[in-house]
């Protein structure tokens, strides 16, 4: 003979299904009490490794199953889809730094890093760097060379920009300092990668389209942690600023 219909069921008699739904409902409403600048670090966070993963199972699928034949997968193509999640993440920087110069006066460098960044941006839309690889190679420099040599001419610029945003982190809630300071690292071992790639290219094939796999990921997941911290810290200032504006 069948149970009725639904007796199988918990009902709010039972205390194991109002405990579980208690605990559903809590985490609903924690996840909305969260600040908004948090919410921001969070959803940074997970754009990062989602954007990561499919740019590392699309790179795999192009490299394996294609032999590179799908430019929008290549993730060492600038005509990938990959580079328009960084060129987005480093201009929303530059905008959350233009808009905390209106809140807060800045002095030195730091007052150049909304410009900086959006320059940054554009490099990354139309690779301005690789147009410096073709200027070095009518230079009668071989490409092995300009690839290592790129990094080096850009070298002041990062390297003003990297200590400049670490010392911003300093300012930051803990959260939004650790995102500042891993996405540095990520972009510094990035650019390392970058100028060894030279010595893989024609030599090692394999362990080339590796260090592309990693090196890109790096890239992108660390201009997205950046992106959101700057935007996190920006927003909290402004939420922050705008009790005063009202009672004043």
């Amino acid at each position: 003979m069948r149970p009725p219909a639904g007796a199988d069921k918990p009902t709010m008699d039972d205390p194991a299904a109002v405990s579980g739904t208690r605990a559903r409902v809590r985490t609903r409403l924690g996840a909305r009490e969260l600040p908004i600048p948090e919410r921001l670090l969070v959803w940074g966070l997970n754009v990062a490794v989602v954007v990561v993963v499919i740019q590392t199972i699309g790179h795999l699928v192009d490299w394996l199953a294609t032999d590179l034949d799908i430019v929008l997968l290549n993730a060492d193509s600038d005509q990938s889809i990959y580079p328009w999640i960084p060129v987005v993440a480093i201009f929303t920087g530059a905008l959350a730094l233009f808009l905390q110069n209106q809140i807060t006066l800045v002095t030195g460098f730091r007052r150049w890093l909304p410009l900086v960044l959006a320059y940054l941006s554009l490099d990354e839309m139309v690779a301005l760097h690789e147009r410096l690889v073709h200027i070095l190679k009518r230079l009668h420099i071989a490409i092995s060379h300009a690839r290592e040599i790129w990094p080096v001419l850009y070298l002041p610029l990062i390297a003003a920009t990297a200590i400049a945003l670490w010392r911003l982190a300093r300012t930051m809630s803990p959260r939004a300092r650790r995102f500042i300071q891993v996405g540095l690292v990520f972009l510094a071992t990035a650019v390392v990668l970058e100028a060894l790639s030279a010595k893989l290219v024609d030599v090692h094939p394999t362990a080339y389209q590796i260090e592309v796999i990693l090196e890109q990921d790096l890239e992108l997941a660390g201009w997205t942690l950046i992106g959101a911290a700057l935007l996190a810290f920006v927003v909290g200032n402004l939420l922050r600023q705008a009790p005063d504006d009202v009672s004043a």
